[in-house]
């Protein structure tokens, strides 16, 4: 990523509109941006990355930070950044959340925090800050954590990417040189891998499991081995070749089997069909005879019902006599029905009749409150007069107070900011002396340490002297007189130890000094615009007792405001009041009309009920004259009275006709099953029915031992010819799954760094390490080129 230009508004310490034209300073070699302490170096990286990610650098300043306090009210806050990647033109803009005034009246309004990012191809996408941020992420392919390391590293934190571990840098070269697609190609190889090895367990497993269904007798003669198959403890070959004997060996049993069934069945079917007809003839001889002793029972019933069928049939003449009653009866029915619609319109005219008279009293009394309320209205609209000229004038005060309590708000919020930073700058300073006083304590000690190993350098040296070997000193083969060591000399290591100790402090108490310069310029920064804003630029420091002098303006601006309010709440509810009575008199008015208009239709309505209900009365009088019996319910109960009595007689006649038909045909079929049957014991003889059960009971019990035998063996076939179908198929599986599983686990291995007595290097390390190389490469021509090949 490449910035090309930089447009800064009312941000930071930039108070107006700041343009960095960054392209002209050229598409390569390193920029450098110099500059005193407190000049606005970190915030032109703070813009950078707030476009890009909608945070500054830093992690101490926040969005409530960013806007800039020298600012104009009316300057817009925003920040605008141009950049190329990959040889294509993007641009982003973003402004924060701050308070600017209102466009229309006094005030202030907040300014709402957007955020848009306009593609090469003219594509906005403005939806959300989350929206853009993924979007700018998507196409750098790096967080802004990671921005912050590779790209634009902040003061002192170029230390954190050199100290990131293994896998955080990992996984920030993944995102670089893009090899996501080698990390899924280890991850998907592991995974059928391991898939592989479950699926040729599983079968394995698979095979055991179908071994455990092998069926063989305990008298058998493959019992033991059987057993063994069972347990898993014979070869797969050898279990194939157990169970194919075993299935020959029962195929061949069924078919004698079924030659012995098929003869004992033939012969138990001849010896039922004999004891069938002696069965037939004994069934036939006892009905002939029961028969017979019921017939005289049947002949006495028959002429019972004769004489009550010509009884019931003497009955008719009282049948018609009921019909032509029945007749009467109905055909005045339409008149009672007559009767009861009009005493059901007459009782429907009398509730109208009331209701419209209580209709007539409220419309009356709704009449008479309308016009005594609009009155009222009348008078109160004269009342409200003037309220919405008050509104206006409480709420122009309202806007000016709470401008200046806005005001008032931020100096609190900025003297704050000033206690903070200015108790920053004291910790600062405490920890710059205190590095500083521990640097130079280091110093000391390495000095004093170093000059104790000068001192000691005779007698190290004496110590490693032996007869008969030249002095490194003298060259001497003899040495009478060595130097002696002294107990307390330091050796080299622990002068390296003290050196790096102390060369450490001064490093710190260097990166100490920086904070705490750092921290005082910001607190200059932050006093001098507070000064400013309090129009008190002649002095330095702000002056003792400021913050109380702000809370109590502050309390009684907020006072003021709190009165205003309740006095304008109150203004407004008088106004809404009197808009609400103007629209009010008009339509109570046009409902007064209206009431009028409904009373005198009521009146009307109620003399048309009255004299309805009159004629209603007349006709029913005339009506009940005419009339038999009192009511239609009267009328009713004499019809089904009659109507039953005539279909008790029906019904008796019916009954008796049936009976008599059925004891007719009864009879006539009776004496010819006692004809067909004295025919049929003609022609059947007597059968010795006892010894032909005797002889199909033994042939039962032999056809039944070979159906056993026969289930056994038939059982034995499907158990074993399924057990052996299973392993054929699961042997088969395996052994193409093993072979694949030999390769992928092999290819797999090789990806992912797992083979043994190679290197331990994962495929995409392997390809982030060349590309690392080719990196390193390109840095170190530029190097030799900075440092004129040093």
């Amino acid at each position: 990523m490449r910035p090309t230009k930089l447009t800064i508004s009312a941000f930071g310490p930039y108070a107006g509109l700041t343009v960095l034209e960054l392209d002209r300073l050229g598409d390569r070699g390193i920029y450098l941006i110099t500059g005193a302490t407190g000049a606005g170096k970190t915030s032109i990286f703070d813009a950078i990355t707030y476009a890009l990610y909608d945070k500054p650098s830093g992690e101490a300043r926040d969005d409530s930070m960013l806007r800039s306090k020298y600012a104009a009210p009316s300057t817009d806050t925003f920040v605008e950044l141009e950049f190329v990647y990959h040889g294509k033109t993007y641009t982003v803009r973003r402004n924060p959340e701050y308070e600017r005034p209102k466009t229309r009246g006094s005030g202030t309004t907040k300014q709402a925090a957007r955020a848009e990012l306009r593609y090469p191809d003219g594509r906005i996408v403005d939806k959300s800050k989350k929206e853009v941020t993924r979007a700018v992420e998507e196409i750098m392919g790096i967080d802004r954590n990671q921005f912050l390391q590779i790209a634009m590293i902040a003061q002192g934190d170029f230390l954190r990417l050199l100290l990131a571990k293994t896998e955080e840098r990992k996984e920030i070269f993944r995102r670089i040189f893009k090899t996501q697609s080698f990390e899924r190609i280890q991850s998907r190889l592991k995974e059928d891998t391991r898939r592989l090895y479950s699926e040729f367990s599983a079968a394995r497993t698979r095979l055991q499991t179908y071994a455990r269904e092998i069926s063989c007798g305990a008298e058998h003669p493959k019992a033991d081995e059987a057993s063994a198959a069972r347990k898993g403890e014979l070869p797969t070959a050898k279990t194939v070749a157990l169970l194919r004997e075993l299935i020959e060996e029962d195929e061949e049993t069924q078919k004698g089997l079924a030659v012995d069934a098929e003869r004992y069945t033939k012969a138990l079917a001849e010896v039922n069909a004999e004891i069938g007809k002696a069965e037939a003839y004994q069934r036939s001889r006892e009905a002939y005879e029961k028969k017979r002793t019921e017939l005289p029972l049947l002949e006495a019933q028959y002429e019972k019902a004769e004489e009550q069928l010509a009884a019931e049939r003497l009955k008719k003449p009282e049948a018609e006599a009921l019909d032509r009653e029945i007749a009467g009866i109905e055909a005045e029915f339409a008149q009672y029905d007559l009767q009861s619609a009009l005493l059901r319109e007459r009782d429907l005219l009398a509730k109208r009749i009331d209701a419209g008279r209580e209709q007539r009293r409220q419309l009356e009394e709704q009449l008479r409150q309308g016009e005594d309320g609009l009155e009222q209205c009348r008078l109160r609209q004269t009342e409200l007069r003037g309220a919405a000229e008050e509104c206006v004038r409480l709420e122009t005060e309202a806007a000016r107070r709470e401008g200046e309590i806005a005001r008032l708000c931020g100096l609190q919020s900025d003297l704050s900011a000033l206690r903070a930073l200015q108790s920053a700058r004291e910790e600062a300073l405490l920890r710059y002396r205190a590095e500083k006083e521990n640097a130079r304590r280091k110093v000391e000690e390495y000095n004093a340490l170093y000059h104790r190993f000068l001192d000691a350098q005779a007698g190290i040296l004496a110590a490693g002297l032996e007869e008969n070997q030249p002095c490194p000193v003298c060259g001497a083969l003899s040495h009478p007189h060595p130097a002696a060591l002294a107990v307390d000399a330091p050796d080299e290591g622990m002068l390296k130890k003290a050196k790096k100790a102390s060369e450490e402090a001064e490093k710190a108490a260097e990166a100490a000094s920086v904070v705490c310069g750092t921290a005082d310029g910001r607190v200059r920064s932050a006093e001098e615009a507070l000064l400013r804003l309090l129009g008190a630029e002649e002095v330095h420091t702000v002056p003792e007792g400021t913050e109380e002098k702000i809370a109590a303006s502050l309390a009684e601006e907020r006072a003021e405001v709190s009165a205003l309010s309740r006095r304008r709440a109150e203004a407004e509810q008088r106004r809404k009041e009197g808009e609400a009575l103007e629209r009010a008199i008009p339509k109570r008015e046009a409902a007064l009309t209206a009431e009028r208009a409904r009373l005198t239709e009521a009146i009307a309505a109620l003399s048309a009920d009255l004299s309805a209900r009159e004629e209603k009365e007349a006709r029913l009088s005339e009506l009940r004259g005419r009339l038999k019996s009192e009511s239609r319910a009267a009328a009713e109960q004499k019809l089904r009275l009659s109507a039953d009595r005539k279909k008790a007689l029906t019904e008796a006649l019916e009954a008796a006709t049936m009976r008599f038909s059925a004891l007719e045909k009864q009879l006539s079929e009776r004496k010819g099953e006692i004809s067909s049957l004295e025919e049929a014991l003609k022609e059947v003889c007597e059968i010795d029915v006892n010894a032909a059960r005797e002889k199909r009971n033994g042939l039962n019990a032999r056809l039944d031992a070979v159906h056993a035998v026969k289930e056994a063996c038939t059982s034995r076939l499907f158990a074993n010819g399924r057990c052996l179908e299973n392993i054929e198929r699961t042997v088969t599986e395996s052994e193409a799954i093993e072979a694949h599983y030999r390769w992928m686990n092999a290819l797999s291995e090789t990806a992912n760094g797992a083979l043994g007595g190679k290197e331990k290097i994962m495929l995409e390390t392997y390809v982030q390490m060349r590309y690392f190389d080719r990196i390193l490469l390109r840095a170190n021509r530029r190097f030799r080129q900075m440092t004129n090949g040093q």
